[in-house]
């Protein structure tokens, strides 16, 4: 019940949750630290950058670069996993993900940009040359690439339908709200 009322409300307090949960706050409380030291639970904050936000970053591609036969998931992270920290890449790399594709490691970029022919010169101008010096000159198999057109959904609860104002809408109903 404490997780569903987050899921409602991120920002909503013990307070409210024990009120409306009809559960003592030190135990809302107590359940929240627990969750959260867990790692079960996390907070964040999305600044949304596509034309239906701020319209600062409203090309979006998705790539996905199958590499070399013989790179492994731990090399990968002890090698490359810099280059997604790097400033320019937070910028530019909406998410980020290693895949399997064809039994080659992958790594699945969802890149944002002011105009599409950005995109290309942020893949080819900064990431390639990066896995390059990480990885070895030749260890791209292939790059895939798929236009993103507009958000449908994030994570289990959210749809663009279902939210208002960084919220679950209030008329959603408890068996709709995705809790394990």
């Amino acid at each position: 019940m404490i997780v569903r009322e987050l899921i409602r409300d991120p920002r909503s307090s013990d307070n409210h949750i024990g009120k409306t949960a009809k559960i003592p706050i030190k135990t809302v409380n107590r359940k929240r630290k627990l969750l959260e030291e867990q790692g079960l639970l996390s907070y964040y904050t999305s600044l949304n950058h596509a034309d239906s936000g701020t319209a600062t970053l409203s090309a979006r591609k998705m790539y996905i670069i199958e590499l070399q036969y013989g790179i492994t998931n731990d090399a990968f992270m002890q090698k490359v996993h810099m280059l997604l920290d790097k400033p320019l890449s937070r910028k530019h790399i909406h998410a980020s993900f290693l895949a399997e594709s064809r039994g080659h490691l992958a790594l699945v970029l969802m890149l944002e940009a002011q105009e599409q022919l950005e995109l290309l010169e942020i893949l080819n101008g900064q990431i390639v040359p990066e896995l390059k010096l990480h990885l070895g000159e030749h260890c791209i198999k292939n790059i895939e690439m798929l236009p993103l057109m507009a958000d449908i959904s994030n994570f289990h609860n959210y749809s663009n339908e279902s939210t208002e104002q960084g919220k679950l809408k209030k008329d959603i109903a408890d068996d709709s709200i995705f809790v394990i």
